[in-house]
């Protein structure tokens, strides 16, 4: 069985170790600039701290003088103590959970938190931008945060106190939130 085009960019995306306490920000980035250009975002970096990366994918809209939406993810990942883990965490080994094949889960480091939700986010932007040849009339910035897990101190506070950040007009944000595999909402 094929595996979807989507489904192979989050794999690749899950294999690149970027686990504290020492990421892989460097190959991360490279995987952004290149969906960015896939999609034709505009795709700037800012280092507020040397080595890492606050990764900006930005889809200009029709009227850019509204406040903008910000789609927020971070790229780091929780360590991991290997010998609790069924399949080695930066594989990203599917596994058939029909006797079919024709459902899969993903076991990986980050699959949940959080680069499931940064690849949903262009995966979305692919969809509209893409295939349906939509445009939106704000514009839309996908931001790919360092170190929010160890804090956020160098990423996410020094990217909101910027001229960077106020630039973007932000008037709407989504952030990091639990994968729900039903439909109701809770909250």
């Amino acid at each position: 069985m094929s595996i979807r085009p989507s489904v192979q960019r989050f794999i690749e995306y899950l294999r690149i170790k970027t686990v504290q306490p020492t990421p892989d920000y460097s190959t991360c980035t490279k995987f952004l600039r290149r969906q960015a250009q896939e999609l034709g975002l505009d795709f700037n970096v800012k280092e507020y701290v040397a080595g890492k990366p606050v990764v900006i994918l930005s889809w200009p809209g029709t009227s850019p003088s509204l406040p903008s939406i910000i789609l927020n993810s971070h790229t780091d990942v929780v360590p991991v103590f290997e010998e609790f883990w069924d399949y080695p965490p930066f594989d990203a080994t599917r596994v058939a959970t029909d006797a079919q094949g024709t459902d899969f889960k993903i076991y990986a480091r980050g699959s949940q938190d959080m680069k499931i939700v940064g690849h949903g986010y262009l995966e979305a932007i692919r969809r509209l931008k893409v295939e349906e040849k939509q445009q939106m009339l704000r514009t839309v910035h996908a931001v790919f945060v360092p170190d929010e897990e160890i804090g956020g101190h160098d990423g996410m506070r020094l990217f909101v106190e910027s001229k960077e950040f106020a630039a973007l007009n932000a008037g709407f944000a989504l952030d990091e939130g639990m994968a729900n595999p039903d439909k109701p909402l809770r909250v």
